[in-house]
């Protein structure tokens, strides 16, 4: 059965990027421009997605906004990475981390890695489902 993901992205070179990766990693992937249009895919489609990757810094509610109703509204809750260009030490970052941490499964990159990091942040999240 082919794995399910939502890239939530405003950044549409990065939502292909980020896509590509995730199909050959074996994922049928869904795109969202924004936190609202995610909210919109999520409810008309349930808890089908077994991966949501979000940017942090996009127009309207944030990729925290988003995880935090994600996390609240969704069961079982996705496998989630924000995966920002913003330094990961940003105060609602930290406290999102430490919100989720031991709790959910939600995991934190950099845009600013290199094509062989972001790959392997891929491969470790997504290497959690099948365990």
């Amino acid at each position: 059965m082919k794995r399910l993901a939502l890239i939530v992205d405003d950044d549409s070179p990065t939502r292909f990027m980020v896509a590509n990766i995730l199909i050959q990693l074996g994922y049928h992937v869904t795109e969202a421009g924004n936190a609202q249009e995610a909210l919109t895919v999520l409810a008309a489609e349930g808890p089908i997605f077994d991966l949501v990757v979000t940017d942090y810094q996009m127009p309207g509610a944030s990729g925290v906004d988003l995880i935090r109703k994600i996390l609240a509204e969704t069961a079982p809750s996705p496998r989630i990475l924000l995966f920002t260009a913003m330094p990961l030490d940003l105060e609602p970052i930290k406290s999102l981390r430490a919100e989720v941490e031991g709790k959910f499964p939600v995991a934190f990159a950099s845009k600013g890695a290199a094509l062989k990091t972001m790959f392997a942040s891929f491969r470790k999240i997504t290497d959690k489902e099948n365990s």
